[in-house]
């Protein structure tokens, strides 16, 4: 398990809203790759780490590897993503700390420990500078999402029984976990349109099935009015802006904020509809 230090034991974890990876933390997490390189726990390198195939593989896989592996020379963000992937899917542990536990296991185990050593390490410095990702077990960078979103977006199973519905929910949760900003705008995309999809869902046409809907989900007229102009809003800010047409009159939507923002605000109202209509567990 990472170390959890006297400070986060004290003040609680650094809040997850850095988006960029800085100078000092590429210098950390060079660190931590290039400590696995010396060693030769990547597949395929030869002992000691006096060898071309790290390299030969990577400027392969990452074409936009143009930079020379050094801490003062920080790749952009998405680069750096790409080598912490890339390491994590070639790592094998052969380091002299194991070296009884991997007489005992076979080759699959060696690797397993080789990933979570490295993973651990990868996340410690992400969680330790306030980096809003994290490196998951099967290898890909995930952006996380605020922990009182996490039981929402993670476990949520949707049963709308319509699968098409269920399809753009599922889609639209997945990629806004990708740390690509387009993805996520795409995310949005999604969202709005099972958003339409939503609509239409109880018998009659659009208006009295929305209405239906809302009914259902909140019978006190007060809160429904609430919804009811939370439902109008929303669907507002999808015809104006950039989410679901691409007119040139529509407005774009450049931070990753506003995208955030924008994501939790419709999925909220959307849950609550469909956990209101027994449509999820």
């Amino acid at each position: 398990m990472p170390h959890v230090y006297f400070s986060e034991r004290e003040n609680g974890p650094c809040p997850r809203v850095v988006e960029e990876i800085s100078l000092p933390v590429w210098k950390g997490l060079h660190a931590v790759i290039f400590k696995w390189y010396l060693e030769s726990a990547l597949c395929g390198t030869d002992h000691g780490g006096q060898n071309e195939q790290f390299h030969n593989l990577l400027a392969a896989e990452i074409p936009t590897f143009t930079f020379s592996f050094s801490a003062n020379d920080k790749p952009s963000t998405h680069v750096i993503f790409d080598l912490i992937e890339f390491t994590y899917k070639n790592v094998l542990s052969t380091t002299k700390d194991h070296y009884e536990l991997y007489q005992k296991y076979p080759y699959e185990s060696h690797r397993e420990i080789g990933r979570d050593s490295f993973r651990d390490d990868i996340n410690l410095i992400f969680k330790r500078n306030g980096i809003i990702y994290e490196l998951t077990v099967d290898g890909s960078i995930e952006r996380l999402v605020p922990q009182e979103f996490q039981g929402l977006m993670q476990q949520t199973e949707f049963h709308t029984g319509d699968t098409d519905l269920d399809n753009l929910l599922n889609d639209a949760r997945t990629k806004f976990r990708d740390p690509e900003l387009i993805t996520r705008k795409d995310a949005l995309e999604k969202l709005w349109d099972a958003w339409e999809r939503l609509k239409t869902i109880e018998p009659g046409n659009k208006r009295t099935s929305i209405t239906t809907l809302l009914e259902k989900t909140s019978p006190e007229i007060n809160f429904r009015q609430r919804l009811d102009s939370e439902a109008t809003e929303l669907t507002d800010i999808g015809n104006k802006y950039r989410i679901r047409h691409h007119e040139m009159d529509k407005i774009p939507i450049g931070s990753s904020e506003h995208v955030d923002y924008l994501f939790y605000r419709m999925f909220s109202l959307i849950y609550l509809i469909l956990k209101s209509t027994n449509r999820v567990k």
